[in-house]
């Protein structure tokens, strides 16, 4: 049925976005410089946006941008679950 399917992904993004939140916090601190732990060529689009930000404030901003899936997610999920039986 459509809500098991909307309850694993809201499951999933839960997950995914809390472990990706934790990555980016940690990230911040990490001291080897090097490939895979420095990523940030992978900040293009960031800077597009932004404008010229360092590597410390694109890492910011992605935490927060997957706090901001973890909260919505996990407030959908929350509300799936109390209305269950209604969906």
């Amino acid at each position: 049925q459509l809500k098991y399917g909307v309850l694993f992904f809201l499951i999933f993004w839960v997950i995914r976005s809390a472990g990706e939140t934790l990555y980016f916090f940690l990230q911040q601190f990490l001291e080897p410089k090097h490939f895979p732990h420095y990523i940030n060529d992978h900040f293009t689009f960031l800077r597009y946006v932004f404008g010229n930000i360092s590597y410390q404030q694109c890492l910011i901003i992605m935490q927060v941008f997957f706090q901001i899936i973890m909260m919505f997610s996990t407030v959908g999920l929350i509300a799936l679950l109390f209305n269950w039986n209604t969906v």
